[in-house]
Protein backbone atom coordinates (compact mmCIF):
# COMPACT_ATOMS: atom_id res chain seq x y z
CA UNK A 1 0.00 0.00 0.00
CA UNK A 2 1.12 3.63 -0.70
CA UNK A 3 -0.48 6.92 -0.39
CA UNK A 4 -0.87 9.07 -3.77
CA UNK A 5 2.77 10.07 -4.51
CA UNK A 6 4.16 13.75 -4.59
CA UNK A 7 1.10 15.05 -3.42
CA UNK A 8 0.59 12.93 -0.47
CA UNK A 9 4.67 13.41 0.32
CA UNK A 10 3.85 16.75 0.57
CA UNK A 11 0.46 16.48 2.44
CA UNK A 12 1.79 14.29 5.33
CA UNK A 13 4.49 16.66 6.05
CA UNK A 14 2.10 19.45 6.60
CA UNK A 15 -0.69 17.01 7.86
CA UNK A 16 -0.01 17.70 11.78
CA UNK A 17 -0.03 21.39 11.10
CA UNK A 18 -3.23 21.36 9.29
CA UNK A 19 -5.18 19.05 10.61
CA UNK A 20 -5.98 21.14 13.59
CA UNK A 21 -7.47 23.77 11.23
CA UNK A 22 -9.52 21.12 9.22
CA UNK A 23 -11.16 21.12 12.30
CA UNK A 24 -11.32 24.65 13.26
CA UNK A 25 -12.38 25.70 9.98
CA UNK A 26 -14.48 22.58 8.24
CA UNK A 27 -13.83 22.08 4.53
CA UNK A 28 -12.52 24.55 2.92
CA UNK A 29 -14.57 27.12 2.05
CA UNK A 30 -17.01 26.90 4.91
CA UNK A 31 -17.05 27.50 8.99
CA UNK A 32 -18.29 25.69 11.54
CA UNK A 33 -22.01 25.31 11.51
CA UNK A 34 -22.37 27.00 7.73
CA UNK A 35 -25.38 24.51 6.01
CA UNK A 36 -24.15 22.99 2.62
CA UNK A 37 -26.79 25.30 0.89
CA UNK A 38 -23.90 28.40 1.84
CA UNK A 39 -21.13 26.18 0.65
CA UNK A 40 -19.19 28.29 -2.52
CA UNK A 41 -20.03 26.15 -5.79
CA UNK A 42 -17.07 24.47 -6.49
CA UNK A 43 -18.52 21.04 -8.11
CA UNK A 44 -15.71 19.65 -10.19
CA UNK A 45 -13.22 22.65 -9.37
CA UNK A 46 -9.95 20.53 -8.55
CA UNK A 47 -8.30 24.19 -7.17
CA UNK A 48 -7.13 24.71 -3.63
CA UNK A 49 -10.09 26.06 -2.94
CA UNK A 50 -12.35 22.65 -3.23
CA UNK A 51 -13.82 20.53 -0.43
CA UNK A 52 -11.27 18.56 1.15
CA UNK A 53 -13.26 16.95 3.58
CA UNK A 54 -17.06 15.71 3.58
CA UNK A 55 -18.75 16.82 6.78
CA UNK A 56 -21.60 14.20 8.32
CA UNK A 57 -23.86 16.54 8.17
CA UNK A 58 -23.79 16.67 4.28
CA UNK A 59 -23.34 12.88 3.85
CA UNK A 60 -27.32 12.81 3.11
CA UNK A 61 -26.60 14.82 0.37
CA UNK A 62 -25.16 12.41 -1.95
CA UNK A 63 -25.55 10.02 -4.08
CA UNK A 64 -23.94 7.02 -4.92
CA UNK A 65 -23.34 6.90 -9.03
CA UNK A 66 -22.27 3.78 -10.70
CA UNK A 67 -21.61 3.21 -14.40
CA UNK A 68 -24.57 2.70 -16.46
CA UNK A 69 -24.51 -0.95 -17.94
CA UNK A 70 -21.61 -1.98 -16.41
CA UNK A 71 -24.18 -4.64 -14.30
CA UNK A 72 -21.07 -5.98 -12.27
CA UNK A 73 -20.86 -3.02 -10.10
CA UNK A 74 -24.23 -2.94 -9.40
CA UNK A 75 -24.30 -5.22 -5.88
CA UNK A 76 -21.19 -3.11 -5.20
CA UNK A 77 -23.00 -0.13 -5.67
CA UNK A 78 -25.46 -1.04 -3.44
CA UNK A 79 -23.76 -2.58 -0.92
CA UNK A 80 -22.04 1.11 0.05
CA UNK A 81 -25.39 2.79 -0.54
CA UNK A 82 -26.89 0.35 2.18
CA UNK A 83 -23.95 0.55 4.89
CA UNK A 84 -24.02 5.09 3.98
CA UNK A 85 -27.69 4.86 4.78
CA UNK A 86 -27.33 2.89 8.06
CA UNK A 87 -24.74 5.77 9.08
CA UNK A 88 -27.03 8.40 8.30
CA UNK A 89 -30.59 6.83 9.37
CA UNK A 90 -30.26 8.42 12.85
CA UNK A 91 -30.47 11.97 11.41
CA UNK A 92 -33.22 11.15 9.21
CA UNK A 93 -30.95 12.27 6.23
CA UNK A 94 -30.55 9.09 3.34
CA UNK A 95 -28.12 8.71 1.01
CA UNK A 96 -29.13 8.23 -3.18
CA UNK A 97 -28.23 5.64 -5.73
CA UNK A 98 -28.10 5.94 -9.56
CA UNK A 99 -26.82 5.43 -12.33
CA UNK A 100 -24.32 7.98 -14.23
CA UNK A 101 -26.85 8.63 -16.99
CA UNK A 102 -27.82 12.13 -17.35
CA UNK A 103 -29.96 14.31 -19.38
CA UNK A 104 -30.22 18.11 -19.62
CA UNK A 105 -33.44 19.86 -18.35
CA UNK A 106 -34.30 16.67 -16.16
CA UNK A 107 -33.40 16.88 -12.57
CA UNK A 108 -33.84 13.20 -12.03
CA UNK A 109 -31.00 13.05 -14.79
CA UNK A 110 -29.07 15.72 -13.92
CA UNK A 111 -25.06 15.44 -12.31
CA UNK A 112 -25.27 16.40 -8.86
CA UNK A 113 -22.61 18.38 -6.92
CA UNK A 114 -22.69 15.63 -4.44
CA UNK A 115 -21.56 12.10 -6.21
CA UNK A 116 -20.03 9.28 -5.09
CA UNK A 117 -18.73 8.22 -8.01
CA UNK A 118 -17.63 4.11 -8.62
CA UNK A 119 -15.46 2.59 -11.23
CA UNK A 120 -15.48 4.56 -14.52
CA UNK A 121 -18.38 6.13 -14.42
CA UNK A 122 -18.94 9.03 -17.29
CA UNK A 123 -18.09 12.14 -14.59
CA UNK A 124 -14.52 13.80 -16.01
CA UNK A 125 -13.40 13.46 -11.75
CA UNK A 126 -13.58 9.81 -12.48
CA UNK A 127 -11.62 9.89 -15.26
CA UNK A 128 -9.27 12.39 -13.94
CA UNK A 129 -8.41 10.08 -10.86
CA UNK A 130 -8.75 6.38 -12.91
CA UNK A 131 -6.32 8.02 -15.77
CA UNK A 132 -3.72 7.48 -13.10
CA UNK A 133 -4.40 3.73 -12.59
CA UNK A 134 -2.83 0.60 -13.87
CA UNK A 135 -5.69 -2.52 -14.13
CA UNK A 136 -5.36 -3.83 -10.92
CA UNK A 137 -4.66 -0.53 -9.07
CA UNK A 138 -7.66 0.72 -6.88
CA UNK A 139 -8.71 3.69 -4.17
CA UNK A 140 -10.78 6.57 -3.61
CA UNK A 141 -9.92 10.01 -2.81
CA UNK A 142 -11.98 13.43 -3.24
CA UNK A 143 -12.05 15.89 -6.75
CA UNK A 144 -14.00 18.52 -5.55
CA UNK A 145 -16.58 17.54 -3.65
CA UNK A 146 -16.97 14.47 -5.65
CA UNK A 147 -15.82 11.37 -3.71
CA UNK A 148 -14.06 8.85 -6.25
CA UNK A 149 -13.84 5.05 -5.31
CA UNK A 150 -12.52 3.48 -8.29
CA UNK A 151 -9.96 0.75 -10.21
CA UNK A 152 -8.25 0.09 -13.21
CA UNK A 153 -11.06 -2.75 -13.37
CA UNK A 154 -14.48 -3.68 -12.40
CA UNK A 155 -12.34 -5.95 -10.27
CA UNK A 156 -10.33 -3.63 -8.86
CA UNK A 157 -13.31 -1.20 -8.25
CA UNK A 158 -14.84 -3.52 -5.79
CA UNK A 159 -11.85 -4.22 -3.92
CA UNK A 160 -11.55 -0.28 -3.22
CA UNK A 161 -15.30 -0.16 -2.17
CA UNK A 162 -14.94 -2.70 0.39
CA UNK A 163 -11.80 -1.43 1.66
CA UNK A 164 -13.69 2.18 1.55
CA UNK A 165 -16.64 0.50 3.36
CA UNK A 166 -13.77 -1.29 6.32
CA UNK A 167 -11.69 1.77 6.41
CA UNK A 168 -13.73 4.66 6.28
CA UNK A 169 -17.64 3.51 6.73
CA UNK A 170 -17.35 1.46 9.58
CA UNK A 171 -15.42 3.46 11.16
CA UNK A 172 -17.12 6.24 11.43
CA UNK A 173 -19.81 7.32 14.05
CA UNK A 174 -23.08 9.18 13.25
CA UNK A 175 -22.17 11.82 16.05
CA UNK A 176 -18.75 12.51 14.00
CA UNK A 177 -18.20 15.72 13.32
CA UNK A 178 -15.92 14.67 9.16
CA UNK A 179 -16.60 11.38 7.39
CA UNK A 180 -13.90 11.67 5.38
CA UNK A 181 -10.51 14.09 5.69
CA UNK A 182 -7.82 15.09 3.28
CA UNK A 183 -5.51 13.72 2.48
CA UNK A 184 -5.44 11.72 5.50
CA UNK A 185 -8.94 9.27 4.09
CA UNK A 186 -7.24 9.23 0.52
CA UNK A 187 -5.56 6.02 -0.37
CA UNK A 188 -4.17 4.35 -3.16
CA UNK A 189 -3.27 0.58 -3.69
CA UNK A 190 -0.91 -0.70 -6.70
CA UNK A 191 -1.17 -3.91 -8.28
CA UNK A 192 1.79 -6.28 -8.82
CA UNK A 193 2.93 -6.28 -12.58
CA UNK A 194 5.19 -7.87 -14.64
CA UNK A 195 6.75 -4.98 -16.43
CA UNK A 196 6.52 -1.69 -13.78
CA UNK A 197 7.34 0.71 -16.65
CA UNK A 198 6.93 -0.84 -20.57
CA UNK A 199 7.24 1.30 -23.54
CA UNK A 200 7.39 0.65 -27.08
CA UNK A 201 9.95 2.35 -29.27
CA UNK A 202 11.08 4.67 -26.67
CA UNK A 203 7.16 5.51 -25.93
CA UNK A 204 5.66 5.23 -22.70
CA UNK A 205 3.14 2.39 -23.97
CA UNK A 206 0.12 4.24 -22.04
CA UNK A 207 0.71 7.00 -24.64
CA UNK A 208 -0.95 4.06 -28.09
CA UNK A 209 -4.22 2.82 -29.10
CA UNK A 210 -5.43 0.38 -30.81
CA UNK A 211 -6.57 0.44 -34.27
CA UNK A 212 -7.95 -2.18 -36.53
CA UNK A 213 -9.70 -1.30 -40.24
CA UNK A 214 -13.39 -1.71 -39.82
CA UNK A 215 -15.41 -4.24 -41.46
CA UNK A 216 -12.48 -6.65 -41.04
CA UNK A 217 -12.72 -10.55 -41.49
CA UNK A 218 -9.03 -11.64 -41.57
CA UNK A 219 -8.43 -11.77 -37.99
CA UNK A 220 -7.08 -7.85 -37.70
CA UNK A 221 -9.44 -7.35 -34.54
CA UNK A 222 -8.83 -10.42 -32.97
CA UNK A 223 -5.05 -9.67 -33.46
CA UNK A 224 -5.71 -6.51 -32.26
CA UNK A 225 -7.55 -7.00 -28.66
CA UNK A 226 -5.22 -10.25 -28.05
CA UNK A 227 -2.51 -7.44 -28.44
CA UNK A 228 -4.31 -5.41 -25.71
CA UNK A 229 -4.57 -8.55 -23.62
CA UNK A 230 -0.92 -8.94 -23.90
CA UNK A 231 -0.33 -5.33 -22.74
CA UNK A 232 -2.36 -5.28 -20.00
CA UNK A 233 -1.06 -8.56 -18.64
CA UNK A 234 2.35 -7.81 -18.88
CA UNK A 235 2.17 -3.95 -17.96
CA UNK A 236 -1.19 -3.31 -16.28
CA UNK A 237 -1.69 -0.39 -18.63
CA UNK A 238 -5.52 -0.87 -20.90
CA UNK A 239 -5.29 0.51 -24.43
CA UNK A 240 -8.15 1.61 -26.21
CA UNK A 241 -9.18 -0.90 -28.85
CA UNK A 242 -11.33 0.55 -32.10
CA UNK A 243 -11.95 0.49 -35.58
CA UNK A 244 -10.82 2.94 -37.64
CA UNK A 245 -14.32 3.76 -38.59
CA UNK A 246 -15.09 4.66 -34.62
CA UNK A 247 -11.26 6.22 -33.85
CA UNK A 248 -11.89 8.91 -35.64
CA UNK A 249 -8.94 11.15 -36.61
CA UNK A 250 -5.50 9.68 -35.94
CA UNK A 251 -3.95 11.34 -32.52
CA UNK A 252 -0.74 10.69 -31.33
CA UNK A 253 0.96 7.11 -31.46
CA UNK A 254 -1.22 4.07 -32.61
CA UNK A 255 -0.80 0.32 -33.12
CA UNK A 256 -2.37 -0.34 -36.20
CA UNK A 257 -3.38 -4.20 -36.86
CA UNK A 258 -4.19 -4.57 -40.32
CA UNK A 259 -4.92 -2.28 -43.85
CA UNK A 260 -6.23 0.94 -42.01
CA UNK A 261 -7.17 4.19 -43.43
CA UNK A 262 -3.80 5.28 -41.99
CA UNK A 263 -1.40 6.70 -43.71
CA UNK A 264 2.01 3.81 -42.66
CA UNK A 265 4.20 1.89 -43.84
CA UNK A 266 2.35 -0.88 -45.92
CA UNK A 267 4.78 -3.79 -47.77
CA UNK A 268 4.17 -3.95 -51.70
CA UNK A 269 3.11 -7.57 -51.60
CA UNK A 270 1.44 -9.50 -49.20
CA UNK A 271 3.52 -13.05 -49.20
CA UNK A 272 2.17 -16.21 -48.49
CA UNK A 273 3.28 -17.67 -44.84
CA UNK A 274 4.76 -14.15 -43.93
CA UNK A 275 3.64 -11.44 -42.03
CA UNK A 276 4.86 -7.75 -40.88
CA UNK A 277 5.61 -6.01 -37.91
CA UNK A 278 6.73 -2.56 -38.99
CA UNK A 279 7.81 0.80 -37.35
CA UNK A 280 7.59 4.16 -39.11
CA UNK A 281 9.05 6.26 -36.55
CA UNK A 282 5.51 6.98 -34.58
CA UNK A 283 2.93 3.89 -35.35
CA UNK A 284 3.77 0.52 -35.47
CA UNK A 285 1.89 -1.57 -38.05
CA UNK A 286 1.35 -5.60 -38.04
CA UNK A 287 0.08 -6.67 -41.50
CA UNK A 288 -0.76 -10.54 -42.74
CA UNK A 289 -2.25 -12.11 -45.75
CA UNK A 290 -4.67 -14.06 -43.30
CA UNK A 291 -5.54 -14.93 -39.72
CA UNK A 292 -3.00 -16.91 -39.49
CA UNK A 293 -0.54 -14.65 -40.20
CA UNK A 294 -1.86 -12.04 -37.62
CA UNK A 295 -1.89 -14.60 -34.59
CA UNK A 296 2.00 -15.12 -35.95
CA UNK A 297 2.82 -12.00 -36.04
CA UNK A 298 0.94 -11.54 -32.46
CA UNK A 299 2.91 -14.35 -30.69
CA UNK A 300 5.98 -12.30 -32.22
CA UNK A 301 4.86 -8.91 -30.41
CA UNK A 302 4.37 -10.50 -27.17
CA UNK A 303 8.29 -12.16 -27.60
CA UNK A 304 9.38 -9.01 -27.66
CA UNK A 305 7.93 -7.88 -24.64
CA UNK A 306 8.89 -10.67 -22.79
CA UNK A 307 7.53 -12.58 -19.85
CA UNK A 308 10.07 -12.26 -16.86
CA UNK A 309 9.50 -9.59 -14.47
CA UNK A 310 11.68 -6.31 -14.64
CA UNK A 311 11.56 -2.82 -14.23
CA UNK A 312 11.78 -1.20 -17.34
CA UNK A 313 11.24 -2.92 -20.59
CA UNK A 314 11.38 -0.97 -23.93
CA UNK A 315 10.53 -3.17 -27.34
CA UNK A 316 12.65 -1.66 -30.03
CA UNK A 317 11.08 -2.69 -33.65
CA UNK A 318 13.18 -2.09 -36.93
CA UNK A 319 11.60 -0.40 -40.10
CA UNK A 320 10.35 -4.12 -41.49
CA UNK A 321 10.88 -7.55 -39.21
CA UNK A 322 8.95 -10.67 -41.17
CA UNK A 323 7.15 -13.32 -39.50
CA UNK A 324 7.10 -16.87 -41.20
CA UNK A 325 4.45 -19.20 -40.52
CA UNK A 326 2.72 -21.99 -41.98
CA UNK A 327 -0.50 -21.18 -42.60
CA UNK A 328 -1.61 -24.97 -43.10
CA UNK A 329 -1.05 -25.50 -39.20
CA UNK A 330 -4.08 -25.58 -37.10
CA UNK A 331 -4.82 -25.69 -33.06
CA UNK A 332 -7.17 -27.29 -31.32
CA UNK A 333 -7.91 -26.65 -27.53
CA UNK A 334 -10.43 -28.77 -25.09
CA UNK A 335 -11.08 -26.56 -21.85
CA UNK A 336 -13.67 -27.66 -18.81
CA UNK A 337 -14.44 -24.08 -17.41
CA UNK A 338 -15.65 -25.50 -14.42
CA UNK A 339 -19.85 -24.15 -13.95
CA UNK A 340 -18.50 -23.06 -10.38
CA UNK A 341 -17.79 -19.83 -8.81
CA UNK A 342 -17.97 -17.73 -11.77
CA UNK A 343 -16.35 -14.34 -10.90
CA UNK A 344 -15.24 -11.15 -12.84
CA UNK A 345 -11.32 -12.52 -11.81
CA UNK A 346 -11.66 -16.04 -13.23
CA UNK A 347 -13.63 -14.77 -16.63
CA UNK A 348 -10.88 -12.58 -17.49
CA UNK A 349 -8.72 -15.30 -16.37
CA UNK A 350 -10.35 -17.77 -18.78
CA UNK A 351 -10.60 -15.33 -21.72
CA UNK A 352 -6.73 -14.16 -21.53
CA UNK A 353 -5.79 -18.14 -21.57
CA UNK A 354 -8.17 -18.62 -24.71
CA UNK A 355 -7.01 -15.17 -26.21
CA UNK A 356 -2.86 -16.37 -25.66
CA UNK A 357 -3.14 -19.28 -27.65
CA UNK A 358 -5.76 -18.16 -29.64
CA UNK A 359 -7.09 -21.44 -30.75
CA UNK A 360 -8.67 -22.34 -34.09
CA UNK A 361 -11.10 -24.60 -32.91
CA UNK A 362 -12.11 -24.88 -29.03
CA UNK A 363 -14.38 -27.59 -27.13
CA UNK A 364 -15.58 -26.18 -23.74
CA UNK A 365 -17.11 -28.17 -21.18
CA UNK A 366 -19.60 -27.52 -18.03
CA UNK A 367 -20.16 -24.14 -20.32
CA UNK A 368 -23.85 -23.34 -18.39
CA UNK A 369 -25.93 -20.78 -19.61
CA UNK A 370 -24.15 -18.36 -17.55
CA UNK A 371 -21.07 -19.59 -19.34
CA UNK A 372 -22.31 -19.42 -22.55
CA UNK A 373 -23.58 -15.46 -22.08
CA UNK A 374 -19.75 -15.01 -21.31
CA UNK A 375 -18.17 -16.96 -23.82
CA UNK A 376 -20.69 -15.11 -26.85
CA UNK A 377 -20.29 -11.63 -24.85
CA UNK A 378 -16.28 -12.02 -25.12
CA UNK A 379 -15.09 -14.66 -28.23
CA UNK A 380 -18.01 -13.30 -30.39
CA UNK A 381 -15.94 -11.37 -32.75
CA UNK A 382 -14.09 -13.59 -33.63
CA UNK A 383 -15.72 -17.16 -32.96
CA UNK A 384 -18.92 -18.89 -34.11
CA UNK A 385 -20.07 -21.77 -32.53
CA UNK A 386 -22.14 -24.73 -32.54
CA UNK A 387 -24.04 -26.57 -29.68
CA UNK A 388 -26.85 -26.98 -27.35
CA UNK A 389 -27.88 -27.88 -23.60
CA UNK A 390 -27.87 -31.50 -22.05
CA UNK A 391 -31.25 -30.73 -20.87
CA UNK A 392 -32.50 -29.35 -24.94
CA UNK A 393 -32.30 -26.09 -25.88
CA UNK A 394 -30.36 -23.75 -23.80
CA UNK A 395 -31.05 -25.53 -21.14
CA UNK A 396 -27.89 -27.16 -18.76
CA UNK A 397 -24.63 -27.62 -19.39
CA UNK A 398 -23.67 -26.83 -23.14
CA UNK A 399 -20.69 -28.98 -24.55
CA UNK A 400 -20.29 -26.29 -27.38
CA UNK A 401 -17.64 -26.15 -30.09
CA UNK A 402 -16.17 -22.78 -31.27
CA UNK A 403 -14.69 -22.12 -34.45
CA UNK A 404 -12.83 -19.26 -35.82
CA UNK A 405 -15.13 -17.93 -38.13
CA UNK A 406 -12.46 -16.37 -41.00
CA UNK A 407 -10.71 -19.80 -41.26
CA UNK A 408 -13.61 -22.14 -41.63
CA UNK A 409 -17.30 -22.62 -43.27
CA UNK A 410 -19.61 -24.73 -41.14
CA UNK A 411 -21.23 -27.54 -43.61
CA UNK A 412 -23.06 -29.73 -40.55
CA UNK A 413 -23.42 -29.82 -37.02
CA UNK A 414 -25.59 -31.04 -34.09
CA UNK A 415 -25.75 -32.29 -30.39
CA UNK A 416 -26.46 -35.91 -29.62
CA UNK A 417 -27.38 -37.58 -26.32
CA UNK A 418 -25.08 -40.17 -25.01
CA UNK A 419 -27.63 -42.79 -24.39
CA UNK A 420 -29.51 -45.82 -26.68
CA UNK A 421 -31.71 -42.71 -27.93
CA UNK A 422 -29.38 -39.99 -28.74
CA UNK A 423 -31.60 -38.07 -30.85
CA UNK A 424 -33.53 -36.93 -27.80
CA UNK A 425 -32.66 -35.54 -24.39
CA UNK A 426 -32.07 -38.95 -22.47
CA UNK A 427 -29.55 -40.90 -20.35
CA UNK A 428 -27.95 -44.02 -18.90
CA UNK A 429 -29.70 -44.95 -15.61
CA UNK A 430 -26.40 -45.41 -14.32
CA UNK A 431 -25.45 -41.85 -15.51
CA UNK A 432 -25.89 -39.23 -12.57
CA UNK A 433 -27.04 -36.81 -15.63
CA UNK A 434 -28.11 -36.05 -18.93
CA UNK A 435 -24.72 -36.49 -21.39
CA UNK A 436 -24.15 -34.86 -24.78
CA UNK A 437 -21.40 -34.56 -27.81
CA UNK A 438 -21.67 -32.14 -29.79
CA UNK A 439 -19.93 -32.24 -33.34
CA UNK A 440 -19.21 -29.79 -36.28
CA UNK A 441 -17.86 -30.76 -39.95
CA UNK A 442 -15.65 -27.80 -40.75
CA UNK A 443 -14.59 -26.62 -44.42
CA UNK A 444 -10.92 -24.77 -44.34
CA UNK A 445 -11.79 -21.61 -45.87
CA UNK A 446 -8.30 -21.61 -47.41
CA UNK A 447 -8.33 -25.12 -49.48
CA UNK A 448 -11.72 -26.19 -49.16
CA UNK A 449 -10.29 -29.27 -46.88
CA UNK A 450 -12.79 -30.56 -44.58
CA UNK A 451 -12.70 -32.02 -40.81
CA UNK A 452 -14.94 -32.79 -38.58
CA UNK A 453 -14.32 -31.49 -35.19
CA UNK A 454 -16.45 -33.74 -31.83
CA UNK A 455 -16.59 -32.43 -28.21
CA UNK A 456 -18.17 -34.69 -25.22
CA UNK A 457 -18.09 -34.85 -21.33
CA UNK A 458 -18.38 -37.86 -19.91
CA UNK A 459 -20.20 -39.18 -16.34
CA UNK A 460 -18.42 -38.19 -13.21
CA UNK A 461 -19.67 -40.68 -10.82
CA UNK A 462 -20.14 -43.88 -12.96
CA UNK A 463 -17.51 -46.03 -14.26
CA UNK A 464 -19.92 -47.99 -16.09
CA UNK A 465 -22.35 -44.95 -17.49
CA UNK A 466 -18.62 -43.81 -18.88
CA UNK A 467 -17.93 -47.46 -20.28
CA UNK A 468 -21.42 -46.89 -22.19
CA UNK A 469 -21.35 -43.63 -23.41
CA UNK A 470 -17.96 -44.13 -25.03
CA UNK A 471 -19.52 -47.21 -27.03
CA UNK A 472 -22.33 -44.62 -28.31
CA UNK A 473 -19.77 -41.87 -28.95
CA UNK A 474 -17.79 -44.46 -31.08
CA UNK A 475 -20.45 -45.43 -33.09
CA UNK A 476 -20.74 -41.89 -34.14
CA UNK A 477 -17.18 -41.62 -34.86
CA UNK A 478 -16.73 -44.66 -37.28
CA UNK A 479 -19.12 -42.70 -39.43
CA UNK A 480 -16.53 -40.00 -39.40
CA UNK A 481 -13.49 -41.89 -40.56
CA UNK A 482 -13.59 -40.64 -43.78
CA UNK A 483 -12.58 -37.23 -42.76
CA UNK A 484 -9.46 -35.96 -40.25
CA UNK A 485 -11.28 -36.30 -36.56
CA UNK A 486 -10.36 -34.14 -33.84
CA UNK A 487 -12.24 -35.48 -30.54
CA UNK A 488 -12.11 -33.29 -27.37
CA UNK A 489 -13.26 -33.77 -23.75
CA UNK A 490 -13.34 -34.26 -20.59
CA UNK A 491 -13.20 -37.94 -20.07
CA UNK A 492 -13.51 -38.15 -16.57
CA UNK A 493 -11.30 -41.49 -16.60
CA UNK A 494 -7.48 -41.78 -16.66
CA UNK A 495 -5.66 -43.77 -20.03
CA UNK A 496 -6.27 -46.85 -18.15
CA UNK A 497 -9.83 -46.61 -18.18
CA UNK A 498 -12.42 -48.98 -20.00
CA UNK A 499 -13.63 -45.96 -21.69
CA UNK A 500 -10.62 -44.68 -22.93
CA UNK A 501 -9.49 -48.17 -24.34
CA UNK A 502 -12.82 -48.48 -25.92
CA UNK A 503 -12.20 -45.25 -28.39
CA UNK A 504 -8.44 -46.30 -28.91
CA UNK A 505 -9.82 -49.21 -30.09
CA UNK A 506 -12.18 -47.93 -32.19
CA UNK A 507 -9.23 -46.40 -34.41
CA UNK A 508 -8.76 -42.88 -32.36
CA UNK A 509 -4.81 -41.80 -30.95
CA UNK A 510 -4.25 -40.12 -27.85
CA UNK A 511 -2.50 -36.88 -29.58
CA UNK A 512 -0.06 -36.72 -27.01
CA UNK A 513 1.56 -39.86 -27.78
CA UNK A 514 1.74 -38.69 -31.53
CA UNK A 515 3.04 -35.04 -31.01
CA UNK A 516 6.42 -34.46 -32.09
CA UNK A 517 6.56 -32.50 -29.24
CA UNK A 518 4.55 -32.74 -25.91
CA UNK A 519 4.71 -31.11 -22.41
CA UNK A 520 3.00 -33.13 -20.41
CA UNK A 521 1.32 -32.54 -17.01
CA UNK A 522 -2.45 -33.17 -15.10
CA UNK A 523 -5.10 -31.55 -16.56
CA UNK A 524 -7.45 -32.12 -13.61
CA UNK A 525 -5.92 -30.44 -10.05
CA UNK A 526 -8.96 -28.86 -8.73
CA UNK A 527 -7.02 -25.68 -7.61
CA UNK A 528 -4.17 -27.83 -6.17
CA UNK A 529 -6.36 -30.37 -4.70
CA UNK A 530 -5.88 -33.11 -7.24
CA UNK A 531 -3.55 -34.41 -10.02
CA UNK A 532 -4.91 -36.62 -12.70
CA UNK A 533 -5.54 -36.55 -16.73
CA UNK A 534 -8.91 -37.24 -17.68
CA UNK A 535 -8.52 -34.32 -19.85
CA UNK A 536 -7.63 -35.81 -23.96
CA UNK A 537 -7.63 -34.74 -27.87
CA UNK A 538 -8.11 -37.71 -29.98
CA UNK A 539 -6.98 -37.87 -33.40
CA UNK A 540 -6.96 -40.30 -36.60
CA UNK A 541 -3.29 -41.14 -36.69
CA UNK A 542 -3.18 -41.34 -40.60
CA UNK A 543 -5.51 -38.48 -41.23
CA UNK A 544 -3.94 -36.27 -38.63
CA UNK A 545 0.05 -35.22 -38.38
CA UNK A 546 0.24 -33.61 -34.28
CA UNK A 547 3.57 -31.80 -34.00
CA UNK A 548 3.00 -30.09 -30.72
CA UNK A 549 0.76 -31.22 -27.58
CA UNK A 550 1.01 -28.72 -24.48
CA UNK A 551 -1.33 -28.55 -20.80
CA UNK A 552 -1.62 -25.09 -20.71
CA UNK A 553 -0.68 -25.09 -16.87
CA UNK A 554 0.42 -21.65 -16.44
CA UNK A 555 -1.16 -19.06 -14.30
CA UNK A 556 -3.06 -15.92 -15.38
CA UNK A 557 -2.54 -13.12 -12.76
CA UNK A 558 -1.84 -15.28 -9.88
CA UNK A 559 -4.01 -18.13 -10.14
CA UNK A 560 -5.38 -21.08 -12.45
CA UNK A 561 -8.15 -19.64 -14.84
CA UNK A 562 -10.04 -23.50 -13.78
CA UNK A 563 -9.58 -26.78 -11.68
CA UNK A 564 -9.05 -28.24 -15.22
CA UNK A 565 -5.96 -27.05 -17.67
CA UNK A 566 -6.93 -26.45 -20.77
CA UNK A 567 -5.40 -28.98 -23.18
CA UNK A 568 -4.36 -27.94 -26.89
CA UNK A 569 -2.38 -29.19 -29.57
CA UNK A 570 -0.82 -27.76 -33.43
CA UNK A 571 -1.50 -30.08 -36.01
CA UNK A 572 -1.90 -30.59 -39.74
CA UNK A 573 -4.48 -32.16 -42.07
CA UNK A 574 -2.48 -35.46 -43.70
CA UNK A 575 -2.19 -35.70 -46.99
Amino acid sequence: MRKFGKRLLCLGLTAVVMLPLLFAFGCAGGTPGETSAQLPETAGDTSAASAECIRMSDLSLYSVIRPDGRESLTDTSVSLYTALNALVKDSGGKVAIKTDFYKEGVPAFSIGEYEILIGKTNRPESAEFISKLRYKDYGYTLVGRKLVIAGGSDEATALAVSRFMSKVVKAAKAEDELFFVMPDSEFLQEGNYLIDRLSLCGTPVQSYRIIYPSGSTGGEEAAARNIMEAIRSASGYELDVQSDRDAGAATGREILVGKTDRTATEPATLVKDEAYICFDGKNITLYAADSAGYGAAFVRFTQLIGDKKTEEVNVVLSAKETVTYDSSLLTSMSFNLWVSEVSNDRVRRVITIINNYSPDTIGFQEASPNWMNILRSNLGRTYAYVGEGRDGGSSGEHNPIFYRADRFKLLDSGTRWLSDTPNVKSKYAESSLNRIYTFALLERISDGRKMMVVNTHFDHKSGEARQKQAKVLVEFLKGQFGYPVILTGDFNGSASSAEYSTIINSGMTNSMNIAATAEAAPTFTSYGKASSTIDFIFVIRNKVEVSFYRVCNEMIDGNWPSDHHPVIIKYTLAG
